[in-house]
């Protein structure tokens, strides 16, 4: 049997003006180094992909809408779903930099990209980011892992990329399942991280108070 999950308008509307008010932002808080306790001093600066959003959908207004998931049992087909049509994960990989500088986005699609500032320690020499909206190891923003892991007892993988996609959020089910597999501590036990169940739903903190959240640090 199909099931059908609704999206309030409002939420959608919220999470995708979080998202796009951050494009270009700049993150440059940081405290001393955290290897060995030494001054640090500016050494530059990297742009990195935060999300990667639909512009058919986000500029159109029609963020509201039904999701049918015909294979909600199961992780189903991804085919359709990726964001080239290739089933590739250019530029969501879990594993990696975190750097990515490629093209700024197809016809319908575009990234939403930040700034981040790269300090060197004038003691022990190490380069240390600064306090930035991401987890270790996972290239896509921290609100959207967030929202995946609190998902992933109640939608598959295949499942969770169209919600997002449906608030204008491109995100293949690959990259959903990397999230889901990955080894991160802060995603260790989804049901401590902040969230609220809205009709099905569930959306953390983090994602709907996303801009607000991110400027004042994660």
């Amino acid at each position: 049997m199909t099931k059908k999950v609704a999206i309030p308008p409002m939420i959608s509307d919220i999470v995708a003006s979080g998202i796009t008010d951050l494009d270009g932002f700049l993150f440059d808080a940081a405290d001393r180094c955290p290897y060995c306790g030494g001054e640090l001093r500016s050494h530059d600066i990297k742009h990195k992909v935060f999300a990667r959003i639909d512009t058919d959908i986000i500029n159109g207004g029609a963020l509201s809408g039904t999701i049918a998931d015909a294979a909600a049992a199961s992780d189903g087909d991804d085919n359709g779903d990726s964001v080239n049509g290739s089933g590739d994960d250019n530029g969501d990989s879990v594993n990696g930099s975190g750097d990515d500088n490629g093209d700024k986005g197809t016809e319908h699609g575009r990234n939403i990209t930040v700034n981040v500032r790269r300090w060197r320690c004038t003691a022990c020499g190490k380069l240390v980011y600064s306090k930035s909206p991401f987890y270790d190891g996972i290239r896509t923003g921290a609100p959207i892992a967030d929202f995946c892991m609190v998902n992933r007892d109640l939608h598959p993988p295949n499942h969770i990329a169209k919600i997002l996609g449906k608030m204008g959020i491109i995100v293949t089910p690959a990259t959903v399942r990397n999230i889901l597999q990955s080894d991160i501590p802060e995603l260790s036990n989804p049901e401590n991280i902040p969230s609220v169940n809205i009709y099905g739903i569930i959306f953390p903190s983090s994602l709907l108070n996303i801009s607000e959240r991110i400027r004042r640090g994660r």
